[in-house]
């Protein structure tokens, strides 16, 4: 869950303080669907990770922009790998 570095010791390491928590499934998952509006809808069981930083919104527009196409797309993301415990979940 976290990673704290505590200070440096005379040795050059670090102390470390930290918090494992075990997952019994660790994935997210994603729901994609097409849509008879041209543009994305993007839902998330965390709102705050569905704003215009989300990459599954810069994919989306990087997409629209190189092919001048516009589909229609319903992505749902369900977040079940906590963002920032260094398990790849920032990058779902």
């Amino acid at each position: 869950m976290y990673l704290r570095i505590l200070g440096r010791r005379d040795d050059g390491y670090h102390d470390l303080q930290s918090l494992f928590v075990p997952l019994a499934h660790p994935s997210d998952r994603l729901t994609i669907r097409g849509t008879s509006s041209p543009g994305l809808v993007l839902t998330c069981t965390h709102p705050d990770l569905c704003g215009k930083d989300n990459i599954l919104h810069t994919a989306y527009f990087a997409f629209t922009r190189q092919t001048g196409w516009r589909p229609g797309v319903s992505v749902h993301l369900e977040k079940n790998i906590p963002p920032g415990a260094g398990l790849g979940g920032g990058s779902a």
